[in-house]
């Protein structure tokens, strides 16, 4: 069977993200998460278990694919809302999830310093540049703000 999430951020349901792996996935994202930093204890918690009638081609009945899916369900929960939950495995976990994130390319305090060394004049001049202020970057694209 395939075990479904949907991805919900601030209540909303994200459209554009979730995803829908077999076991053998999930198991694999556990496993990375571990390699990634996060303590052992933390994610082997309520990882549902594997059964070995599996491996023998014997299939999981209603009732235990049903408990499989509520057990992922509250570890990947758990995984996402940890609070020692370590930047490569919060973009691994992202990855997974087909979750788009931005990365902000500049903030007010950036553009205050750079307009320090900037005589008056040139702060009241307008800008040159025809199309507008420049966009954050998609992190997952890797561009580079200063080429666009």
């Amino acid at each position: 069977p395939v075990y479904a999430a949907t991805v919900e951020i601030a209540g909303v349901g994200r459209e554009d993200s979730g995803c829908a792996h077999r076991f053998f996935a999930w198991r694999q994202l556990k496993n990375d998460l571990l390699s990634l930093g996060m303590d052992a204890a933390i994610v082997d918690d309520g990882f549902p278990r594997t059964y070995i009638r599996n491996s023998f081609g014997i299939r999981l009945n209603e009732d235990q694919q049903s408990g499989r899916a509520a057990s992922l369900d509250a570890w990947l929960k758990r995984m996402v809302e940890s609070p020692d939950l370590p930047q490569e495995a919060a973009v691994r976990l992202a990855m997974f999830l087909n979750v788009g994130y931005t990365e902000k390319v500049h903030s007010d305090e950036d553009e205050a310093k750079d307009d320090e060394g900037k005589d008056d004049e040139a702060k009241d001049e307008e800008p040159t540049d025809p199309t507008g202020p420049t966009e954050p970057v998609n992190a997952a694209e890797g561009e580079d703000p200063a080429q666009q």
